[in-house]
Formats: C-alpha cells, sequence, structure tokens
C-alpha cells in the first residue's frame, strides 16, 4: 500500500480522528466510494443555489439551481426535514437574509471568491525518510467576503441543519476548519494576516419555520498556529502509522449516522491483497477534478 503522494483535506482528518483504518482504506487502497445521506445532497443543493444567487442576485436563477441540484426522490415525501419543499423555503429565506448586504463578494484570481479551491503543499514533511513522499492539504472555501466600510475580508462557511438548538455557538466558536483559510488569504493579499474574521451561516431546514442566524468570530494568529501543530501531529501520527503498516481501528467509527461504516464488510482482514481483491469489484468513482486557484508552499513545525 505504497503511495507516491498523499492528499489530505478537514474531512480526512476528521475521518482520521474517527477511525484512522477508514483513512487508510480511502487513501491508501483508493477505496472511495462514498455513501451520500440526505444532509449531504441537499446541503451541497442549497449551497451551489445560495452561492449563485451572491454572485448574481437572480432569486429565479437560484431557484432554478436548487432544483436541478435536488434528488428526484426528495419531491416524494413532502413533510419530510429536507424535502424540495423544505429546501426551497429555507433558501428564500437564505436570500432574504439583511445581514450580508453590506458586504461584496470579494475576488481572487480574477474570479468571484465562491468555492475557492486552495493547496497548501507541506514543504518539510514527508511520508517516507528514505524517499520523498509529498503530503498536500486541499480544500475549498466556500465564500469570501469584502466588509468596505471597515476594509476587511471575512471566510464564509454556509452551514445547513435541522437540529434545532437555541444557541449555535458552541457547534463554530472552536471549529477549526477555516482556519488554513487565512493562508490563502495571505498568498492573496500578499501580506501577513494577524486575524483571521471568520463567520458561520446557520441555516436551520424548515418547511414552515427556517432559520437563518449568522454567528461571527474573530480567530487569533495563536489560533491558526495551533491549527498547523495538530495538523503536524496528525502527520506524524499518520506517518507512524503508514510505515508500521497498520492503522488501528476504533469500534466508534463502524457506525455514524445510524449506517454502518461502508468498509465494514473487509475491515476484519489485514491481508493487503485480499483488502486490494475484495475492492477490485466496485466501481471506481469518477474523482473531482482539482485546479487550485491558490497554491502555497507551507512549513511546519514537524521535527524529523
Amino acid at each position: 500500500m505504497r503511495v507516491d503522494s498523499l492528499q489530505i483535506s478537514h474531512s480526512s482528518r476528521a475521518m482520521f480522528a474517527s477511525c484512522p483504518r477508514k483513512l487508510e482504506f480511502r487513501k491508501f487502497y483508493n477505496h472511495s466510494r462514498r455513501e451520500e445521506s440526505s444532509a449531504t445532497l441537499t446541503g451541497s443543493a442549497l449551497h451551489k443555489a445560495y452561492q449563485d444567487f451572491l454572485v448574481h442576485k437572480d432569486r429565479e436563477r437560484a431557484i432554478f439551481i436548487l432544483m436541478m441540484e435536488m434528488p428526484t426522490a426528495y419531491d416524494e415525501r413532502p413533510l419530510q426535514p429536507r424535502s424540495i419543499e423544505a429546501c426551497y423555503s429555507t433558501l428564500l429565506a437564505m436570500m432574504d437574509f439583511q445581514q450580508y448586504n453590506k458586504f461584496e463578494v470579494a475576488v481572487i484570481d480574477g474570479k468571484p471568491a465562491i468555492e475557492v479551491p486552495f493547496r497548501l503543499r507541506i514543504a518539510n514533511f514527508s511520508l517516507e525518510d528514505d524517499r520523498h513522499v509529498p503530503v498536500e492539504y486541499i480544500g475549498y472555501i466556500d465564500v469570501v467576503l469584502f466588509d468596505p466600510k471597515h476594509e476587511r475580508f471575512i471566510s464564509t462557511d454556509i452551514k445547513t441543519t435541522t437540529r434545532g438548538l437555541s444557541d449555535f455557538t458552541p457547534a463554530y466558536k472552536f471549529d477549526d476548519q477555516q482556519l488554513p483559510y487565512a493562508f490563502v488569504i495571505e498568498s492573496a493579499l500578499g501580506q501577513p494576516v494577524d486575524q483571521l474574521d471568520v463567520q458561520y451561516m446557520n441555516c436551520v431546514i424548515s418547511l414552515d419555520n427556517p432559520q437563518i442566524t449568522n454567528l461571527p468570530f474573530v480567530k487569533s494568529r495563536a489560533d491558526i498556529e495551533d491549527w498547523a501543530r495538530g495538523l503536524a501531529l496528525d502527520l506524524q501520527m499518520l506517518k507512524l502509522y503508514y510505515n508500521n503498516n497498520w492503522f488501528p481501528r476504533r469500534v466508534s467509527g463502524c457506525t455514524a449516522y445510524n449506517r454502518t461504516c461502508n468498509a465494514f464488510d473487509f475491515c476484519h482482514s489485514r491481508d493487503s491483497a485480499m483488502i486490494e481483491h475484495m475492492l477490485s469489484f466496485e466501481t471506481a468513482q469518477e474523482q473531482r477534478q482539482f485546479d487550485p486557484w491558490i497554491d502555497i508552499e507551507l512549513t511546519l513545525e514537524t521535527g524529523k
């Protein structure tokens, strides 16, 4: 299961934290099968529709995008939590949300800063000591907004949920997904960023009472450095497992959201040939083309 390079992201780091074997199957055996859920499908549809609205300010166009992106099965039960009707109602509430009217969509690389792809090439790290096996951290920024009054850029993450929390602050205050975006904004501005303004557009999907709230936070340089230290430690642990050809499994990762892990049927085996044979029967999924707008070399304090 040797590789010549490795790409990781926020989601794959979360997968590694949940169960290292999941990451082993995904990244080192190319087990790319993803069991999409109603949450991911409807969330993606709402993202695309609202992101387009931010650029074009065309409500009918955004609604059309939502309808085209929504799974057809979701028009059968209008009262289900993430039905087409509920998502339509939620998109209307998102477009009516007034707090973002004072902002403009930023421009990066001559394009509206929507779904901005970026790559951080880890300069001083290799998965192997005897040969160079580079690691890259990749991701997409939902939206970068510009506040003309205060002349600041704001990284904005769009979140969709059906949870009815009275206060979503604990869900996002220490969330670190947006922290590496500081390096992207630094590169775009051509100057260091001492703090990162982030906000979360939290959208509670509902047919009769969609709720849209904005949760802003200021991330300090210390927060950004904490993210880099955490990534360095994850890479060191990943390297240890990789070079020992042994990734631990965690029982907590066998089920999630009432679903069984899609690697459960062969997770019992440590036989590489058997695992590769079982995976050979799967249909390879088409990979999303990745063409980063921002490509940065990042040095971490990884040790040797």
